[in-house]
């Protein structure tokens, strides 16, 4: 298991204990805003993978363009979390989850550059 997959693994089991935990209320709460804010919560999460799997279907992407795809592309998360869900989530917030997603995709790496291959 890589690393990536190791500290990816980790914030997907953090959040999914952590999660219930802070929305544990008297009152059930509304499945459609708990899943409105967990699709926001996770589209720095998203992008990334699918970010990952354009760069292994489209090897030829320039990775200049890596950021700006990230962008677009939490845009069109939270899009589709808002149809979903009758979210209410902006254009904006879904810009910036999305370069959310490439900060988290830069710290991963250079974690892994620090540590450096397994040996």
């Amino acid at each position: 298991m890589t690393l990536y997959r190791k500290l990816l693994f980790l914030a997907v089991l953090v959040l999914a204990v952590f999660v219930p935990i802070a929305y544990a209320q008297a009152a059930p709460p509304d499945p459609s805003q708990t899943a409105a804010q967990a699709i926001t919560l996770l589209t720095p999460v998203i992008v990334p993978i699918i970010v990952w799997g354009a760069k292994k279907v489209l090897s030829n992407i320039p990775s200049m363009l890596l950021p700006i795809l990230a962008t677009a592309l939490g845009v069109a998360v939270t899009q589709v979390g808002v149809l979903i869900t009758g979210g209410h989530y902006g254009l904006i917030a879904g810009a910036l989850l999305g370069l959310g997603g490439v900060g988290l995709r830069e710290v991963l790496d250079q974690v892994k550059k620090t540590i450096g291959p397994a040996q």
